[in-house]
């Protein structure tokens, strides 16, 4: 299983970000909320913005799974989509497909957030 990779993993070097990132997701699709918490909040501590951008991103997504459970998550959730967007705007194309952020289908500050980081994605004329 998954989880019990990235667990050993950690468990040898707790400083990788983005491994650290995806065991937050895979954690609060788990309904596993407290350890997903736990990770996710080590991440947005420790990462580096610019080099762990996708780290961020992700771990927006497991916020948005947990504001599933507790709507006060949706903010974190969205800030880190945001700051993650800001840095990299090509991850709009990943917004589009990806299953943690279907919580916030339909909701307008999502949507004006997606809308913006296509605009800053679009190729310099």
């Amino acid at each position: 299983e998954a989880l019990d990779v990235l667990d050993t993993l950690l468990a040898k070097y707790p400083e990788h970000v983005r491994q650290r990132a995806g065991r937050a997701v895979l954690l609060a699709r788990a309904r596993k909320d407290a350890a997903a918490l736990a990770d996710a909040e080590q991440v947005v501590r420790t990462a580096d913005p610019v080099k762990d951008t996708f780290a961020l991103y992700q771990v927006a997504g497991a916020y948005a799974l947990l504001s599933q459970r507790d709507r006060r998550h949706r903010k974190t959730a969205l800030d880190l989509l945001a700051q993650a967007l800001r840095l990299d705007p090509a991850l709009i194309n990943t917004t589009l497909i990806d299953p943690e952020l279907r919580p916030f289908e339909g909701d307008r500050e999502f949507e004006q957030l997606r809308a913006a980081a296509a605009v800053l994605a679009r190729p310099k004329k």
